[in-house]
């Protein structure tokens, strides 16, 4: 969502900047095109489940709600979703109640919360999202996917100033022995557009925490946005950014219809049962929530404010010189009037504007970088455009389930020597199976055993394969089909890995010298060596493998003008034999090399790893490590960062070259325009966003500390469960959480201070 806010604002701003003759700002063009991800972007989406809650929630989905404005259809009348709930009383008959968190018991149904077990772990996370944004959540390592070079934000420490949690209040919160359990709540995901906020604290004694609090912080009640307090009662207190959430949690403590009520709440504490030593933050997305977020005042409310706050770009890039020449106490009302479409009584208060020196604001919609909480907005009628467009969207979304809504929990660890996230979605929306299946998966149903195929190797991707499917079996009846090219000796797993070897620095030195990221020529790798990168088949069917490979042989020889020739080696007794392939395309002489013995099909680009390969076998003892997925799983270690920086220098350098440029023009623009204004500091105060400056943007790949890492999925009936585990290298003590770091450091470094 954040990119998405900024791509619409950066074309207002730009539109602005070809209107005063910058020719230069053409190449914006080309910054609006998708950057191609880093390699393992994607893997690493789909591996930690992001992708599964991104597609589930679908929340990006933003209908275009132009047209009419004339609001005569209550909202109220509108049809949301209607999915199907899960029996969640048919998943629980067996089990034992579980323990639930005591503040879950002040949450209301309908929305998410974070619990976390102490204010320490709090600020761990906080630390962690403040760097990363909500994907740190779901994926330990999030630098890595990162395509926002030349600007920071700073969305946690503002929501900490609206609340009231100065660092020296923190320090004092982190300090109290008698705080017990922390949780977040609020009614929608929009951190970054605005929402609002309520944190729960679980104490010894609620009256004596406030005024502790209150005294760390006198200046509480002078703010702008003064934070709302309750003593809930005797041992809880409430913290809230915004009165609808005291409302919310009153409503809530009176009637009982809160998330400990519900059977799905306790499904997943039986799952992730409380006081687990490896839990650090607790993630829970009810039914309802889902439900309500998908509903038509969130979804209208939501792209109202959109809309608001792309019109509010437009009168930013328009009157830069203007704004900047206010003091802090000078502001001004302008209205705009809309002379396309009609507008009605309702619609008139949404068109005046308040210019000060902080940027702009709306009356109904709030300031530019913080807009008015959907919750707090009065969403009574609604257009008829609105209304089909919304309902359009509906349809869509709904008809990608497959029977079931779905809930959503995440457990997350962190501490000095690692970080890791255990994931569950129920169901899986269509186009997130679709995904998993496309992905090394061609068929759901098998399962990995153990450690089978785990090897001490840079980067390894395994996934499972179901032997018994239609597609692995030999044809019945068929006599005109040679059954030494079926693939019914096919066993329950494929995997992909690569290994060490001589080639990285190859490939390195060549990128450094050249500029090429690949190239199969042998001419332009010195030493001669080959990409190092292994496939390997489970075998169920010696017999018939053998088969195949005779057949295979049978067709090169058939086949001469494309294949030079077919050589048949030993390596340790180890049969295997290499096929030299003349490539027209590349001018150049590519070889592959192929082996089998009795578990399993190997297949090469580089000798030396057909080799090891050979050599290979997994551990097989009780105390090695399993898959942490038992579908899908990948796995890397230091030495795959090397590659990994290596393979994404192009996206990188392609993503610093376009934020250099945009930050130059503007920085330009602003310089003449407001030339008496630090461009860095007035932008940030009108958008929101620290501009970094052209030459402190780097591609350079993140310094993470990290020794391995490993990923895991399992599919059952549609349901998805991911798990991520990080471990570090060993590291000095991490900085004392403050929430202003730089983004250039390591959140999970600095967030290693849970004891």
């Amino acid at each position: 969502m954040f990119q998405e806010l900024q791509n619409r604002s950066d074309a207002l701003l730009f539109e602005q900047l070809l209107r005063n003759g910058y020719r230069t700002s053409r190449n914006e063009l080309r910054r609006q095109r998708s950057v191609r991800n880093p390699p393992l972007v994607r893997e690493l989406e789909l591996l930690s489940g992001t992708v599964a809650v991104r597609e589930n929630l679908d929340l990006n989905a933003v209908p275009n709600f132009t047209g009419n404005n004339a609001r005569t259809v209550a909202v109220d009348s509108i049809r949301g979703i209607t999915i199907t709930p899960i029996d969640w009383k048919a998943l629980l008959a067996d089990t034992q109640p579980p323990k639930v968190d005591t503040l879950a018991h002040y949450v209301p149904e309908d929305q998410h919360v974070i619990v976390f077990p102490s204010v320490r772990a709090a600020n761990a996370i906080l630390d962690a999202v403040s760097h990363s944004g909500l994907s740190a959540l779901t994926i330990p390592i999030p630098q890595i996917v990162d395509s926002s070079p030349g600007v920071t934000t700073s969305i946690v420490p503002d929501y900490l100033e609206s609340l009231g949690l100065t660092p020296q209040v923190l320090e004092s919160l982190t300090e109290n022995p008698t705080i017990q359990t922390v949780a977040i709540t609020g009614s929608d995901p929009y951190f970054q557009a605005g929402t609002d906020l309520g944190i729960l604290l679980e104490t010894k004694d609620a009256e004596s925490l406030l005024r502790e609090i209150l005294d760390r912080n006198r200046l509480a009640s002078e703010r702008p946005t003064a934070p709302f307090y309750w003593v809930v009662d005797e041992h809880t207190l409430l913290i809230a950014n915004s009165p609808y959430q005291v409302e919310q949690i009153r409503r809530t403590r009176q009637s009982g219809r809160s998330l400990a009520a519900l059977d799905e709440y306790r499904f997943f504490r039986d799952r992730y049962p409380i006081n687990d030593a490896e839990e650090t933050a607790f993630v829970f997305l009810s039914d309802a929530t889902i439900r309500r977020w998908c509903s038509p005042r969130w979804r209208i409310g939501q792209t109202r404010r959109l809309e608001q706050q792309a019109r509010m770009a437009k009168i930013l890039a328009e009157r830069i010189s203007e704004i900047a020449g206010f003091g802090r106490e000078d502001n001004r009302t302008i209205s705009l009037s809309d002379n396309d479409t009609p507008l009605d009584s309702a619609y008139l208060g949404e068109t005046r504007y308040t210019l000060g020196y902080q940027g702009i604001g709306n009356e109904i919609y709030g300031p530019y970088t913080r807009l008015t909480p959907i919750a707090e907005l009065r969403i009574d009628k609604v257009s008829e455009t609105e209304r089909e467009e919304y309902e359009r969207w509906r349809t869509a979304y709904e008809s990608a389930w497959r029977g079931v809504f779905d809930p959503i929990g995440i457990r997350i660890f962190l501490d000095e020597k690692s970080a890791k996230t255990d994931l569950t979605v129920m169901p899986l929306i269509a186009s997130s199976l679709r995904s998993y299946s496309s992905f090394l998966m061609p068929v759901l149903g098998g399962k990995l055993k153990g450690d089978e195929a785990r090897y001490d190797v840079p980067i390894q991707y395994i996934a499972s394969l179901d032997p018994d499917s239609r597609q692995f079996q030999d044809p019945e009846n068929d006599r005109r089909t040679d059954k030494r090219g079926t693939l019914s000796w096919i066993g329950n797993y494929v995997s992909l890995y690569f290994d060490e070897d001589p080639f990285w620095n190859s490939f390195r030195k060549e990128y450094e010298t050249k500029g090429i990221l690949f190239t199969p020529s042998p001419e332009l790798l010195p030493d001669g060596t080959s990409l190092p990168i292994v496939l390997e088949v489970a075998s169920r069917d010696k017999a018939k493998l053998d088969g195949l490979l005779e057949k295979l042989r049978e067709d090169i020889e058939s086949h001469k003008g494309i294949f030079r020739e077919i050589q048949e080696k030993l390596h340790k007794d180890c049969p295997y034999f290499a096929i030299d392939i003349k490539d027209n395309f590349f001018s150049a002489e590519i070889a592959f090399f192929v082996a089998a013995d009795e578990r399993r099909l190997l297949l090469s680009f580089n000798e030396n790893s057909i080799r090891k390969a050979l050599e290979r076998t997994p551990s097989g003892n009780e105390t090695s490590s399993s898959w942490l997925g038992s579908n899908l799983a990948m796995k890397f270690d230091q030495e795959a960062l090397r590659i990994l920086e290596i393979a994404s220098l192009p996206s990188r350098r392609n993503a610093q070259t376009l934020a250099v440029e945009r930050n130059r023009e503007l920085l330009d623009f602003y310089a003449r325009q407001a030339p008496q204004s630090d461009p860095i500091e007035l932008h940030e105060r009108l958008f929101g966003e620290r501009l970094v400056k052209p030459e402190e943007i780097s591609c350079s790949f993140p310094e993470l500390g990290i020794s391995s890492a490993e990923f895991g999925v399992t599919l059952e009936n549609d349901n998805l469960r991911a798990k991520t585990e990080v471990l570090f290298t060993p590291h000095s003590p991490p900085e004392p959480s403050g929430h202003n770091r730089s983004r250039g450091s390591d959140p999970l470094r600095a967030s290693g201070s849970i004891r």
